[in-house]
């Protein structure tokens, strides 16, 4: 079980990861990271149960961990659209996620969905913003590679190995 000081720490990690600013490669690996753990641990973390003593924290949690994707890919499309209106790619030491990062994202973001639909922890109160996070995901992916995004948003987000041929 979770016990609340690793929750305030997690929930730290995630409320400075969202305050980064620039190098959104680095963001975005230590994200992944990051939800990797929170999700397929979700079980042995005990964020599955219900538990009002840990309620509060479980909010805050998940409010952080949501506003870091939200804020990281917010972050990609404000600097995708300059480097398209400007013509020039970010300055250093800033930098952007690229289409084939954005590609991984999306099919890890679904894989980690996945595996805590059940619980009910996708698209609500406590659990992953899914919904949001994939059109800020595929809206950054069509400014970058608006052909593969269209295809990424035909492709049914159905778990493999029914989608084996999705988003390879």
């Amino acid at each position: 079980m979770l016990h609340t000081p690793n929750l305030l720490k997690l929930t730290s990690n995630l409320s400075n990861l969202s305050r980064i600013n620039g190098k959104l490669r680095d963001v975005c690996a230590h994200l992944v990271e990051i939800s990797q753990y929170l999700l397929g641990n979700a079980l042995a973390l005990g964020l599955t149960r219900d538990d009002d003593t840990l309620h509060d924290d479980r909010i805050r949690l998940w409010n952080e961990f949501n506003r870091a994707w939200l804020v990281t890919l917010q972050r990609q499309l404000d600097m995708t659209e300059d480097m398209i209106r400007t013509a020039q790619p970010p300055q250093e030491p800033h930098s952007i996620i690229s289409s084939q990062a954005l590609e991984r994202l999306i099919r890890e973001l679904v894989k980690l969905c996945d595996s805590v639909e059940e619980h009910g922890l996708v698209d609500y109160q406590m659990g992953v913003a899914e919904e949001e996070i994939m059109d800020l995901l595929l809206r950054c992916l069509s400014l970058l590679d608006p052909v593969n995004a269209r295809n990424v948003e035909a492709a049914p987000l159905i778990p493999a190995p029914a989608a084996a041929g999705r988003l390879r």
